[in-house]
């Protein structure tokens, strides 16, 4: 059965699912596309009680269960031609 395509945008859903433990349903249920951005700068770990867990996606990665995606700098260049300068500085890297 294929999955459907879920792009996760901001690296506190990842983190959330993780703390929360539903990271495996998703990955289970859906071919996962995160930012380049978020993978190498933003889902390092989340906080457990005084500690923290550290989040390796690098495995999904190799095996294809998250596929990690970044603009080129064409396509970077286009959306600036077509999206006002105050929207394009509203949302973050990754989006």
């Amino acid at each position: 059965m294929k999955k459907s395509l879920l792009v996760i945008l901001d690296a506190n859903i990842i983190i959330d699912a993780h703390k929360k433990d539903y990271w495996k349903i998703l990955i289970n249920n859906y071919q996962i596309f995160i930012p380049a951005t978020v993978f190498h700068d933003e889902v390092v770990y989340f906080d457990v009680g005084k500690g923290r867990k550290i989040i390796n996606l690098l495995p999904l990665i190799t095996n294809g269960t998250v596929t990690v995606i970044e603009a080129t700098l064409e396509e970077y260049a286009k959306l600036q031609s077509l999206v006002k300068l105050p929207f394009l500085q509203s949302i973050d890297p990754g989006e």
